[in-house]
């Protein structure tokens, strides 16, 4: 094999040719021929060479219409769970090999992301006599944020090498089935960098990552006035609010809520103006469903609306879905708004909170176990009596009322 890579490498020289031979299309002629007559084919109409030995692929043969695909695309599915893969030389010279572990592709991936100074780690679950009569293991694990590490929802973790691919879940977790052996794993995130793992895996194991946030450096930034761009997201029928920014938002006598900065939103409309709830383009208040880190929840408000039920120190994120509605959301028909609370911190105790003009508020979180076991707790009160004494009114009961909360 060395002899014959030596061969191509030497005299498999062809004039400049505009495209690689693997991203010739297909035009439906393929069809009903064997694989070898198909190639040889290519090599009189275009300035392209394949190398192969016929007792390989005698017996794959072209009998779908695989018209409009690229001849990469055509391989990869005829070679799919075989010991034959291609090796492109150059655009022009390709060679057809017998390759049982994918070392060559598993090799070639790897150099391209050293070229690219990807971080890459080398990892080794099991040995491999663990991998006896075990074709099939799986990669468990957790993707967080390396300072924070608050999960990271709907990452991507590939396989790249076989390609096979999974996506986080809501608490950062990914399951991943693969073929014991060595593999090329890549972990990526917007606006985090990308990290690559060599990993050789003969058992079934668990491989925690952590990613870490870095600037994406743009040439050229226009800003334009766009009123509430900042405070949310959007997609099709799906908003993602930004806590941070919600903060920020003009709120009375100071005090953040979450539900009046969601009757902001367009077609979006306020039952009242001392009323709690929201309707949905015609929809009506029972027709919304809030979920609390999955939990449904009746009243959204303290005191008729006034103040909001949830403590904005110990919300994560929130998705507004008024359009598109996922099925796991069952039950409603206008809109859904999914809160996700603060986790604790796995590796060190953390205190926030604030001092307002009628409530205060504190967050606790950090670690019982360390990495193993967290508390995350907030605590609010209100003393807005104050505000009742001040009210001149002849209703001499009035300021005999209390009104005051706690969470």
């Amino acid at each position: 094999m060395r002899g014959l890579l030596l061969f191509l490498l030497l005299f498999g020289l062809f004039p400049a040719f505009s495209q690689s031979a693997l991203d010739i299309r297909l035009d439906g002629s393929e069809k009903g021929k064997s694989l070898s007559t198909y190639l040889t084919d290519l090599e009189k109409g275009h300035p392209v060479k394949f190398y192969f030995l016929n007792d390989w692929i005698d017996h794959l043969t072209l009998t779908e219409n695989l018209s409009g695909i690229t001849l990469r695309e055509a391989l990869d599915e005829l070679f799919k769970g075989s010991e034959l893969n291609y090796l492109e030389i150059n655009e022009h010279t390709i060679a057809l090999v017998k390759d049982p572990a994918h070392a060559i592709q598993h090799d070639a991936m790897l150099v391209v992301a050293q070229r690219a100074h990807k971080k890459i780690d080398k990892v080794i679950i099991g040995s491999q006599s663990d991998a006896l009569g075990r074709r099939q293991v799986t990669i468990r694990g957790t993707l967080t944020e390396n300072k924070t590490k608050n999960p990271l929802v709907g990452a991507a973790v590939i396989a790249t090498d076989i390609p096979l691919g999974t996506i986080t879940d809501s608490e950062g977790r990914f399951e991943l089935r693969v073929p014991s052996g060595a593999h090329v794993i890549t972990f990526t995130y917007v606006n985090f960098e990308e990290k690559v793992i060599d990993l050789e895996i003969y058992k079934d194991g668990v491989v925690n990552q952590q990613l870490e946030e870095v600037p994406t450096v743009l040439e050229e930034v226009v800003i334009q006035d766009m009123t509430g761009r900042e405070i949310t997201t959007s997609g099709i029928g799906t908003t993602s609010l930004s806590m941070k920014a919600i903060k920020r938002a003009p709120a009375m006598l100071g005090e953040v809520d979450l539900i009046k900065q969601i009757q902001t939103l367009p077609g979006v409309t306020t039952t009242g103006e001392a009323a709690s709830g929201y309707n949905v383009r015609g929809g009506s208040v029972d027709q919304n469903l809030i979920l609390y880190d999955g939990l449904p929840v009746f009243n959204s408000s303290h005191v008729f609306g006034f103040f909001s039920a949830f403590n904005a120190e110990a919300i994560r994120d929130v998705t507004f879905y008024r359009g598109g509605i996922p099925a796991e959301f069952g039950g409603r028909i206008s809109s859904v708004l999914d809160i996700r609370s603060k986790e604790g911190d796995r590796e060190r105790w953390g205190v926030s909170g604030g001092i307002g003009i009628i409530s205060s508020n504190l967050m606790v979180h950090g670690p019982i176990i360390k990495n193993k076991t967290t508390i995350a707790a907030s605590f609010r009160t209100t003393y807005s009596d104050w505000l009742i004494n001040t009210i001149q009114s002849n209703y001499v009961d009035l300021r005999n009322s209390s009104v005051t909360f706690n969470d």
